[in-house]
């Protein structure tokens, strides 16, 4: 560990000096603090990293803090929790770098600041998606390990507008139908901790429900990636190193390019910035997301009985086979989507994020039974959203997944050893 030691800052330029830190002492399994003071705080120590450390006290208490305090004195913000802490630092920075900069963010459409500070995250909660997604493991020592060492990796952003307002910005799991129902259900059962959510899917599973909306979604990946192929993101990923210059390349194309509308009844509709994957889904619910391609994976569940949904949620999290072979399980590589449930007569609806030609397509009739939308945790209760993804938006203390090779076969796919 002697690049850890006060001589071997050389060689290490972007290692940071000083950071502010946030522990949540209550997400997950509540380890958080004995996390940070056992095994992270040590590390900060000798590699001599200055740390300004706040407990949270309450729900968006990080986000707060990052809106009010002079954040110019230090090189990175790092959270110790679960993926909703983590979704406090994301939208804490970005909302206060569209401030400073004084970007409009009515508009869905307006290229958003990136922030100049680096963010990380110390697994401690119950999923650890977002570490998961980015270095392959929860490992608290791997995180810290990445964060002295000043490594840095580009993630994708998703921003979530209801007409012109800003709900949220999202990097993992934003999905109507069953997953919102289940984290609905949740909330009247927080007694139970972390196993609530099982309670909460296993009594959403018998009820299993779907829900008819309408979905209209831009593909054009830049890179010509797809949901299914059998290449992996990993460090040194090639899509990801050129997907700003292509998506650059394609600013110039007409807003009305590569539209397209799906209606039906759902399940649940999914929507993966990155695999999602955790210590539950090995290899995510979409296996070949990419961080930083500036694409997300629009997952559509139609109607279908109990057992099917079965078969699709076991091959999602057991491995045991591919869920996009099943036939009621569609999935697209996509720069932006919106989602309307039925047809809305008389909402926003969210038409000025798409050309007037898919307004029409997408007709207003008629009121129909709607679910709420779980971003990345937490509830949206609006159905109507649009959603675009901007690229690389933040950078965190990561280098990607290290060991995986960058194709497998089909077979490999398969049966499943594309997990982590």
């Amino acid at each position: 560990m002697f690049f850890l030691l006060p001589g071997g800052r050389k060689g290490f330029q972007h290692r940071p000096r000083r950071l502010i830190v946030f522990v949540n002492p209550f997400g997950g399994k509540k380890k958080a603090p004995h996390i940070y003071e056992r095994k992270v705080r040590p590390l900060f120590e000798l590699a001599q990293i200055e740390v300004e450390v706040i407990t949270t006290e309450r729900a968006n208490h990080a986000t707060e803090t990052l809106l009010n305090t002079d954040l110019y004195k230090y090189d990175g913000v790092v959270c110790v929790g679960g993926d909703g802490m983590f979704s406090e630092l994301l939208n804490g920075m970005l909302r206060r770098t569209q401030n400073d900069f004084g970007v409009d963010t009515t508009d869905p459409r307006t290229k958003l600041c990136r922030p100049k500070l680096r963010l990380g995250v110390i697994p401690g909660g119950s999923t650890d998606a977002v570490a998961y997604c980015t270095s392959g493991t929860n490992d608290p020592v791997t995180a810290a390990l990445h964060i002295t060492l000043g490594d840095s990796l580009g993630l994708d952003v998703c921003s979530i507008h209801q007409g012109n307002e800003l709900i949220q910005f999202s990097t993992t799991l934003l999905a109507y139908g069953y997953f919102g129902d289940t984290l609905l259900e949740s909330e009247k059962h927080r007694w139970m901790g972390p196993k609530r959510y099982d309670w909460s899917g296993f009594k959403k599973f018998l009820t299993l429900k779907s829900y008819e909306g309408e979905v209209a979604f831009r593909c054009m990946p830049p890179s010509g990636s797809s949901p299914l192929d059998t290449r992996r993101c990993c460090t040194g990923c090639r899509i990801c190193a050129n997907a700003p210059n292509a998506i650059e390349e394609q600013s110039t194309t007409a807003d009305d390019v590569g539209w397209q509308v799906v209606r039906g009844k759902f399940v649940c509709v999914n929507n993966a910035t990155t695999t999602c994957a955790c210590a539950r889904a090995k290899k995510g619910i979409s296996p070949a997301a990419h961080i930083g391609d500036g694409c997300t994976d629009l997952i559509l569940v139609e109607k279908c009985s109990r057992l099917k949904y079965l078969r699709y949620m076991l091959a999602t999290a057991m491995q045991s086979g591919n869920p996009f072979n099943l036939n009621f399980v569609k999935i697209h590589r996509v720069r932006e989507f919106l989602f309307r449930p039925g047809s809305l007569e008389d909402s926003d609806c969210c038409e000025s994020d798409v050309p007037n030609s898919i307004q029409e397509e997408m007709g207003c009739t008629r009121s129909v039974r709607s679910s709420v939308w779980n971003c990345d945790g937490e509830i949206i209760s609006e159905p109507s959203i649009s959603v675009r993804v901007h690229c690389q938006l933040v950078s965190i203390f990561a280098r990607g997944i290290e060991g995986i090779p960058s194709s497998l076969s089909q077979d490999d796919f398969q049966n499943g050893v594309v997990g982590h």
